[in-house]
């Protein structure tokens, strides 16, 4: 509610090992599929490099899934 009140538009959330994205409405926050304030943000990608053991595995594999969409 203090993030409504603020007019924060989007809220991201973890809960239960899952990313969850809310937007301000009217009526007060919708949960989303994807980021309006991120739209080409690939959320699974994200969330699959937290369960890398290392951040350089993590680099790694962000850096191979750049290459595979470029």
């Amino acid at each position: 509610r203090i993030y409504e009140r603020l007019g924060v538009p989007e809220v991201w959330t973890w809960r239960r090992g899952a990313l969850h994205v809310h937007v301000l409405r009217d009526h007060g926050y919708d949960e989303v599929e994807r980021s309006e304030a991120f739209p080409d943000l690939d959320l699974p990608l994200i969330l699959s490099l937290l369960g890398e053991p290392t951040l350089y595995d993590a680099q790694q594999k962000l850096l191979q899934a750049l290459r595979t969409e470029g």
